[in-house]
């Protein structure tokens, strides 16, 4: 059986959705990851690194077809049109709608550390006791 890469990709999400699809069609494959990536696929359950899909050669039209897909999707609709901006755009009104967050962050990591010295002082005056 003569193999042809259908397609790299990085991305597990991506990876996932291509099995489903050519299982779905019950068209086998062969999925390969490059150097040390098989053994964190194996060891921790994802690879890091590039995954190449391989089909047989009567599989291949068939499979580009439906792989196309996601080719046309390219998660353009995940991601939000504010964040589809420029990184060149700096206008002060992007910046605001995250200072907030930042301010909230800072608070929760102020009120975690000062319950940590509450608790660490009642188990020094706990001691004494």
């Amino acid at each position: 059986m003569e193999e042809k890469e259908l397609i790299c990709c990085n991305d597990e999400v991506l990876s996932l959705q291509i099995c489903s699809i050519l299982e779905q069609n019950n068209i086998p494959y062969v999925k390969r990851d490059e150097g040390a990536n098989a053994y964190l696929r194996v060891s921790m359950g994802k690879s890091f690194g590039p995954t190449h899909f391989f089909v047989s050669n009567e599989y291949f039209e068939k499979a580009k077809e439906l792989i196309a897909v996601l080719d046309e999707e390219d998660f353009s609709n995940t991601i939000p049109d504010e964040l589809k901006e420029s990184p060149n755009d700096n206008n002060e009104e992007s910046m605001k709608k995250y200072e907030i967050p930042k301010k909230i962050i800072g608070y929760m990591t102020l009120g975690l550390f000062v319950i940590f010295l509450v608790v660490l002082v009642v188990q020094v005056v706990m001691q004494f006791l």
